[in-house]
């Protein structure tokens, strides 16, 4: 009879088919695997972040290696500077990280020929830095009234890096980058300066959950008012 042959082949062939159909799966499912895993375990990279420091290292503790910037002139100064970035590399989850951010500035004096940083210790994060001046629009190379620096020095929240989320420090300079000064709040964001009349400088921050403008004496880097803006959050 013909009948058990034609069902043998049959047979035969599905089985190829769901053969070949296993090894496609396979093959598709190890290559989707592989991607992901490429995917999770690849090196990443974050800017604006750093590993924070244990509290007993040294002051001149570095978790990483720092390159100098490109360096500009301060305006109205005879004063060059540049950037610190501090690179780290670091395991986060399953993959490791490689964050960059600006632990310091180098400042060179062009005449003197002297070379100093804005900050003794590499262990904190400069978010950002504001030429605060006098006149808006400020004219061309002319010197701000002074220099103001939101910075990081704490990892506040305890997630082990330094970050947006920690809260800040505000220190402000004079035009060339001496007498950096620390202002004694703690800020959640900066929002912004201005200059009064009256030859101050007005810093707004928020703190606390308050918006507050601070009028600072330029000469002296001190606070000499603080007023609470009371907007209605």
């Amino acid at each position: 009879m013909m009948t058990r042959p034609i069902f043998q082949a049959i047979w035969n062939f599905n089985a190829v088919v769901i053969a070949c159909a296993s090894t496609l799966a396979i093959t598709v499912g190890s290559y989707a695997t592989y991607t992901i895993a490429r995917e999770v375990l690849a090196e990443r990279t974050a800017n604006g972040l750093a590993r924070a420091a244990p509290d007993t290292a040294t002051p001149d503790t570095q978790q990483g290696e720092l390159t100098v910037g490109n360096f500009s002139k301060l305006s109205g100064t005879k004063v060059m500077w540049a950037p610190l970035t501090l690179s780290q590399h670091y395991a986060y989850r399953l993959s490791s990280k490689h964050a960059q951010s600006v632990s310091n500035y180098m400042l060179y004096e062009v005449d003197s020929g002297r070379t100093r940083r804005l900050l003794n210790s590499n262990k904190q994060l400069i978010v950002a830095g504001h030429h605060v001046h006098r006149t808006s629009p400020r004219a061309e190379n002319t010197a701000p009234a002074l220099l103001a620096f939101e910075i990081i020095e704490k990892d506040t929240n305890g997630d082990g890096i330094l970050n947006h989320e920690d809260v800040k420090r505000i220190a402000i300079a004079r035009p060339d980058g001496r007498d950096l000064t620390r202002l004694p709040q703690m800020f959640e964001a900066f929002l912004g300066s201005t200059a009064a009349t009256d030859g101050t400088v007005v810093l707004f921050a928020r703190t606390s959950g308050r918006t507050k403008a601070l009028h600072i004496n330029p000469k002296s880097l001190s606070v000499v008012a603080e007023n609470e803006i009371n907007d209605g959050i």
